[in-house]
């Protein structure tokens, strides 16, 4: 288990529900040690450590929005945080992007910087605390890592890896499995991580990798199980997906799978229009004009791919 800092007593009821930003988190420039913060600060409850309010009444808080964690480049390759070529910041510095802190936020921030960099810590989404600019996409999680730029990158042969050997995809090939709106929705978004893989390996000149990705992806969730054109209540959001889809498969020299994508796609594009247009104005103010606009814009671009 990690040591998470506070105790149980600390945190009962509504004790440190909410961790107050200090007063020079405007003008410090100092930068101050997250650990240390959070446990002799912000866990503690003697006087001298507390903010007056108005009232009279003690707040728990810590100094600053600037905090940091000390980094051991070497731990972090033994413990597989990081890999031996990456660019690792010689302690993680970020600021805090909230003036107090909740207390679910102060127990992210307590088990970052409790863990010590003994492994990794992962989230399903990016966070919006301050770090995020720390976080680099790792299959379908976000691993917190303290790499240059690392929001910007994707861990290329760790998520091929896992993509081709380790994800599973239940019952995705089956037909006769109905996916409801909820999960389509999931269901697109994990076969828009391997296009977003897919342009990566584009981009380092890997187009057969890239083109094994995209097939492994139209082999385990099929368009008979999971359409690649298909409206949705995101502005068309399924439908652009795809389109992202297709053209990686196209830029992948895979040009069979991408007009395949990119003809659905139009597909459906087509007939949202025609639905739309066979309504009377009332009706058309009421099912929101938008998704006929985003219709149109991706049918322009498929053309455009098409030539």
């Amino acid at each position: 288990p990690i040591d998470v800092i506070w105790s149980e007593e600390q945190i009962q009821g509504d004790k440190r529900n909410v961790i107050y930003v200090g007063p020079n988190n405007n003008v410090d420039t100092a930068w101050y040690d997250l650990y240390d913060e959070l446990k002799n600060r912000a866990g503690s409850d003697q006087p001298k450590d507390l903010l007056t309010a108005r009232s009279g009444e003690g707040l728990n808080y810590i100094q600053s929005k600037q905090v940091k964690l000390p980094v051991d480049k070497a731990q972090l390759i033994k413990n597989g945080v990081v890999n031996p070529n990456d660019d690792v910041v010689d302690e993680l510095r970020f600021t805090l992007a909230k003036d107090y802190i909740f207390k679910n936020d102060a127990a992210i921030l307590n088990i970052i910087a409790a863990s010590k960099w003994n492994r990794p810590i992962y989230f399903t989404q990016p966070q919006q605390i301050g770090f995020d600019e720390y976080l680099r996409q790792d299959g379908l999680a976000y691993r917190l890592v303290p790499v240059k730029n690392a929001r910007a990158a994707l861990n290329t042969n760790w998520m091929l890896d896992k993509v081709l050997t380790k994800f599973r995809y239940g019952g995705a090939t089956n037909p006769k499995v109905y996916y409801d709106e909820e999960n389509r929705r999931h269901m697109v978004n994990i076969r828009h991580s391997h296009t977003v893989l897919a342009y990566k390996l584009l981009e380092e000149n890997r187009k057969e990798d890239a083109k094994k990705v995209l097939r492994h992806s139209d082999k385990n969730m099929p368009s008979r199980s999971l359409p690649y054109g298909f409206a949705s209540r995101y502005g068309n959001d399924h439908n652009e997906k795809s389109y992202y889809f297709g053209m990686a498969a196209i830029e992948s020299g895979d040009k069979e799978l991408g007009m395949k994508v990119l003809k659905e796609v139009k597909k459906d594009c087509q007939q949202q229009i025609a639905y739309f247009n066979s309504l009377s104005e009332e009706q058309y103010g009421i099912a929101q004009p938008y998704e006929f606009k985003s219709a149109q814009d991706l049918i322009a671009k498929i053309d455009e791919a098409l030539k």
